[in-house]
């Protein structure tokens, strides 16, 4: 099915492209790893083409990039696929993503949520025993951390844990009160970013 799945890929791309450049491509090493390979940079996609191990390109922009950034930003993806996920190719990574996506329910989000409600607590309890709460008031990367959820939520959620610990002085156990906060803030509402 993943050869399929591919080979149609391949061949929509294939129509829509219009120019494959010459001796442009990652290192022999890499090839197995790239079926299913997109990157898309400004008036500008590129693929990948097993049959001729090399970039194809579709767009009236790919004059303007390099073979070399091409083949660092192929790297520097293969790199982050393997560090962040157990795929075999591009092609079983973005099957595996829009899996992921799609499958995400609003019990996924509310389990975020008593995690954002955590981080908040702990996150002030971390920042009162260091001694630095702005080293330690994180919210745009818990922001960064949750794209699913809306911003919105993620603030009053994080920000409802921060305020709770500070408020009771960091004698608190966030883990025990985590369910029943995130619990109350998301009774009633769906708060996935649905968009």
């Amino acid at each position: 099915m993943k050869r399929i799945i591919a080979a149609a890929l391949a061949i929509l791309f294939t129509l829509s492209m219009e120019c494959i450049p010459d001796e442009i491509g990652v290192p022999r090493e890499h090839w197995k790893f790239m079926p299913g390979y997109r990157y898309d940079y400004s008036g500008c996609r590129v693929g990948w083409s097993e049959r001729q191990s090399g970039f194809i390109v579709s767009g009236d922009q790919c004059n303007r990039i390099s073979s070399q950034k091409m083949t660092a930003d192929a790297i520097k993806s293969i790199e982050y696929v393997k560090r962040n996920s157990s795929a075999s190719d591009f092609l079983e990574y973005y099957t595996l993503v829009n899996q992921a996506e799609s499958h995400y329910t609003q019990i996924d989000a509310n389990a975020d949520a008593q995690k954002i409600w955590l981080a908040g607590c702990s996150d002030f309890k971390n920042g009162m025993n260091a001694g630095d709460f702005r080293e330690w008031l994180k919210l745009g990367d818990t922001t960064k951390t949750y794209p699913r959820i809306k911003k919105i939520a993620v603030t009053k959620l994080y920000m409802d844990g921060w305020d709770t610990a500070r408020g009771l002085g960091g004698i608190i156990s966030c883990g025990d009160l985590a369910p029943y906060r995130a619990s109350a803030y998301v009774s009633g509402v769906d708060i996935r970013q649905l968009d």
